[in-house]
């Protein structure tokens, strides 16, 4: 761990007894410009000292934020209580010491010169905190963990983009100049979209999701709400959209055979099953229980033939759904 990390920061066990049994996870993705990491420790202090700076020549911008349990931060001479969800920014030419009884972190580098071009002061960003509940550090919790989720499966153009918009996120974070506003403005749109999409998808089975809750919750008027979901046909639509598709991914997940087609459509917000039945036929070609009768079909004809890759026909069908 202390040798993976060198270059950032020194790793310790400020406590002897923890030395005979550490055990810890890092993974790390990498993007181009910048890589996000994930760790999960015990109790440690990782400390960015002026040797550390000096022997790695690190500049890059840190964008960190815990998962679970909170830490000190030591920055600029002030040591900054974090708890989790909160969103701290980190200058690595700058010492810094984070002192955790538990590690559990996300952690996004990104190149400099990506970022303080797009800064009003670069000098601000270092020990820049954004609490937890904020639009901002909800924003930007929320573009982390899905970056996580998504970068496996992201192309090198896709990875590229979401280098160029975590830049414009950090700099509308921390104020951004004036060549940097209207990429700003642009990220922040995207990224609050997709704050609010994921929110949809979570709580597909509420019968209540619509736009004003969804207004209050993230503090928009309707106008902004609908403006912000204009390119990608409305409000209402993404939310019809996101019930089908977890009733999809119901209808064919054969652990869920036993499901009444009625309790499938309950379990994602649907109040009458015909409109359901009707709403899903429109979209998919194909009625509720069709669509299940020929997933089991489908998984019958590819376990009888070990040869045949277990996802052939599951791509051809994601495929032809989606056009």
């Amino acid at each position: 761990m202390r040798c993976a990390l060198s270059p950032v920061v020194r790793w310790e066990l400020p406590h002897p007894e923890d030395h005979a049994d550490f055990s810890a996870v890092f993974e790390a993705d990498h993007f181009g410009g910048m890589h996000l990491g994930g760790a999960l420790a015990p109790r440690s202090d990782c400390l960015r000292t002026p040797g550390v700076i000096a022997a790695a020549g690190l500049d890059d911008i840190m964008l960190m934020t815990y998962l679970r349990n909170g830490y000190a931060c030591e920055v600029e001479g002030k040591t900054l209580a974090i708890q989790p969800g909160d969103v701290v920014v980190l200058d690595l030419t700058r010492p810094f010491a984070v002192r955790a009884p538990a590690v559990s972190n996300l952690s996004l580098t990104i190149r400099r010169d990506l970022v303080t071009p797009l800064v009003a002061r670069s000098d601000a960003l270092h020990g820049l905190m954004l609490r937890r509940g904020t639009g901002m550090a909800d924003l930007l919790w929320s573009h982390l963990t899905m970056l996580r989720a998504d970068a496996p499966a992201m192309s090198r153009a896709e990875a590229d983009a979401a280098t160029a918009a975590s830049a414009a996120l950090i700099a509308g974070a921390a104020g951004p100049s004036r060549e940097g506003r209207a990429l700003a403005r642009a990220a922040l749109r995207a990224g609050q979209l997709r704050m609010i999409q994921a929110a949809i998808a979570r709580d597909v089975a509420d019968p209540q999701l619509g736009p004003a809750l969804l207004a209050r919750r993230f503090r928009l008027s309707r106008a902004s709400l609908y403006r912000l979901f204009e390119p990608v046909g409305g409000v209402a639509e993404a939310i019809t959209r996101a019930r089908l598709a977890r009733a999809r991914a119901l209808l064919e997940d054969p652990g869920q055979d036993r499901l009444l087609i009625r309790d499938i459509a309950r379990a994602c917000g649907f109040v009458n099953d015909s409109a359901f039945s009707r709403l899903f036929r429109a979209v998919y070609g194909v009625g509720p229980r069709d669509l299940r009768r020929l997933a089991a079909q489908a998984r019958s004809r590819t376990n009888g033939d070990p040869a045949a890759p277990d996802t052939d026909v599951r791509v051809v069908r994601e495929w032809l759904l989606s056009l």
